[in-house]
This record gives C-alpha cells, sequence and structure tokens, in this order.
C-alpha cells in the first residue's frame, strides 16, 4: 500500500539503487543533448539493464509519425519492471516519474509493441511508426468515504488532499476521479515532444477536442501524424468493457499544446 505522499521515496529509492520491484539491476547514465537552433537542451537518463538484456524491444529502427501518450496506472518501480519484461516485447522509449526525469530506456528509433492486441489500424504497425512515453501515474480512481483509492484498492489520498487528483464534471470512461501530474512531468514531457519534433521530424500536431478522448477509426489513426494517446487507439473490449483510460480529461492538454 503506497499513498501519494510516499511516492517520492519510492522513486528516490529506485534511483538510489537502481533496483526494480523484480530485483532487476539497473545503470543509470545522464545525457545534455543539445537540439534545435535557439540552444536548447535536454537532460535525459539512460536507465539499462545492467546485465545487457534488450529483449524487451525491438532492434530495428523505424521512421517515426507519431507520438503517444500513456500513463503507467502503477509506480516506478512496477512500471520499469513491466516495461523492461524479458522477451516480451511491451515496452516504450521514455518514463517520466514524477519527480520529473526523463528515463530513456532504449533508442528512439527502434520500437516495441504498446499499444495492445486490437489497437485501431494494427498494433505493430502502429508501435512501429510512434514513439511511446509512460507518465508515471496511477490514473483512475474510486471513492469510498472520504479516501480515493487506486482500481486495485490501494489508498492514494484523502478528498481533501485536492492537489493529488482532478474530479472531472463527468466521468471519462467510467471514472470521475484521475490522479494529477505533477508540475515537473509537464515541463519534462513538454521539452521532450520538443526534442522528438527535432530528432524525428514528428509534426506536433494534436487532435480536436471532439476526436481527442475518443478511439479513432483505423483510417484516422493510420493517416495521423501528431500527438495522440493511448485512449485513442483502445476503447470498449468484447465484454463492453474500457480496456484504457489514457491518457483523458484529468490532462492539461492546452498546457502542453500552447507549449511545445
Amino acid at each position: 500500500m503506497m499513498r501519494v505522499q510516499d511516492i517520492a521515496a519510492h522513486e528516490r529509492s529506485f534511483f538510489q539503487t537502481g533496483v526494480d520491484n523484480a530485483g532487476h539491476k539497473f545503470i543509470f547514465s545522464q545525457k545534455t543533448i543539445p537540439f534545435g537552433n535557439s540552444g536548447k537542451q535536454i537532460k535525459i537518463v539512460d536507465c539499462i539493464r545492467d546485465n545487457g538484456d534488450e529483449t524487451y524491444h525491438k532492434n530495428f529502427a523505424h521512421e517515426k509519425e507519431q507520438v503517444v501518450l500513456h500513463f503507467t496506472a502503477g509506480y516506478l518501480k512496477g512500471d520499469i519492471q513491466a516495461l523492461t519484461t524479458p522477451n516480451r516485447n511491451v515496452s516504450v522509449a521514455f518514463v517520466i516519474p514524477r519527480s520529473g526525469e526523463i528515463l530513456r530506456l532504449w533508442p528512439s528509433e527502434l520500437w516495441s509493441y504498446h499499444l495492445g492486441n486490437g489497437a485501431s489500424g494494427g498494433n505493430e504497425v502502429n508501435s512501429k511508426r510512434s514513439v511511446g512515453i509512460e507518465l508515471s501515474n496511477v490514473g483512475p480512481l474510486v471513492k469510498s468515504g472520504n479516501t480515493l483509492k487506486a482500481t486495485w484498492g490501494s489508498a492514494y489520498c484523502d478528498l481533501n488532499e485536492t492537489d493529488f487528483y482532478q474530479e472531472l464534471s463527468s466521468p471519462f470512461r467510467d471514472h470521475t476521479y484521475y490522479a494529477s501530474f505533477t508540475e515537473a512531468q509537464y515541463t519534462s514531457l513538454i521539452i521532450l515532444l520538443d526534442y522528438l519534433e527535432e530528432k524525428h521530424m514528428i509534426p506536433l500536431n494534436f487532435l480536436s477536442e471532439a476526436d481527442r478522448y475518443n478511439k479513432l477509426s483505423g483510417t484516422q489513426i493510420n493517416q495521423f501524424k501528431g500527438v495522440v494517446s493511448h485512449a485513442n487507439y483502445r476503447g470498449l473490449n468484447n465484454d463492453g468493457k474500457w480496456e484504457k483510460w489514457d491518457i483523458g480529461p484529468a490532462f492539461d492538454w492546452d498546457r502542453v499544446m500552447d507549449s511545445v
């Protein structure tokens, strides 16, 4: 059980020990990379398995046309464990913890599956053409008395701790409460998007508000070049249940769009 006040110590522990929830060890290497013509710089922390295992991504480069934003629905050590599971091939190039570091798990010109079976337009074709970014965030919250809990039942915060969650005016995919993102995450995401635009020539286009929170058709998603979210690829499953909640209206889209 981990409340929101405990997350900072949890993340510090990962950076101090380099050990995820499964006991896997990682080596960190910070790089400062200049880009663009205006003297911009981005600080990236390479986060690499100490045993050299790279079987969680494909070592094949592919042209990039999209950025897909996700949230992890978890905490950093578990996030890293899930995204670096050997031979699973479900991963993303970048993870941004609440503290704001930009972790690079592997080079962004490569690819790994990150959209899931049944993704609109095809999991493989769109995983190849997109750069995935995971924001460490527990996602949808469930109200229980005066407490908000993660969907797996762990207490996250109290209702009076309004800095740590967003209450929507109407539910998004059956949830009204969502964990909020930190200032550091927004700042890092904005500079990372600028960097990816420069590196991969990905246009920083955004969907209209009418489409932003919906699963798009295969034709729509395959033709779109720019920034989307996991929710644009996944909707209701065959049992009538929502598959993904990332990233909906609890995210400050306007702030990001106005800053890149």
